[in-house]
């Protein structure tokens, strides 16, 4: 029987540094989002023929499970499409950066299912890692928050939930 050290297919750091919390933790909550932003894959070893074989059936089951996991959870295609809506919008935030008013903004739209939310949450995720990047030493800054609204919400509707208001 062999005897190696396994190491985790993922290492994820939440804000805090805390490795503790579920992976399910949605997107709109403070842990869920800083699982996604600090998530980073990390690709098991490659056994030499050697080891493979000295391997249990036992152990090849793990080691082949440990590599579907890996490979089930590698990180999203960053589409042409994605990179151009990352990036305007990224343009945007470095402009508005010292605006008072007169911000600039983005509309994202198309049809279901064309990558509108995953554009936005990589846009998210890299606006975050920079933020995190400027300021290494403020563990309270939350550079973004991630929300879900129904398909028919409008500007009024997103701020009234924002401002915690019932009307």
């Amino acid at each position: 029987m062999s005897k190696r050290k396994t190491t985790s297919p993922a290492r994820t750091m939440n804000f805090d540094g805390d490795e503790s919390a579920p992976p399910d933790n949605p997107l709109i909550t403070k842990e869920g989002w800083g699982r996604f932003v600090g998530h980073e894959p990390v690709p098991p070893r490659l056994l030499t023929a050697a080891e493979w074989t000295v391997l249990t059936p036992r152990e090849r089951v793990r080691e082949q499970e440990q590599r579907r996991e890996y490979h089930a959870d590698l990180p999203m295609v960053n589409t042409p499409t994605i990179r151009k809506a990352v990036a305007t919008s990224r343009l945007l935030i470095q402009l508005n950066r010292n605006q008072i008013s007169a911000r600039r903004g983005v509309f994202l739209s198309g049809a279901s299912g064309t990558g509108k939310t995953t554009a936005l949450t990589q846009l998210g995720r890299s606006h975050e890692l920079a933020v995190r990047k400027r300021y290494p030493r403020d563990v309270n800054r939350l550079p973004v928050v991630y929300v879900t609204v129904p398909p028919a919400a409008t500007p009024k509707v997103l701020a009234m939930e924002f401002a915690g208001s019932s009307d």
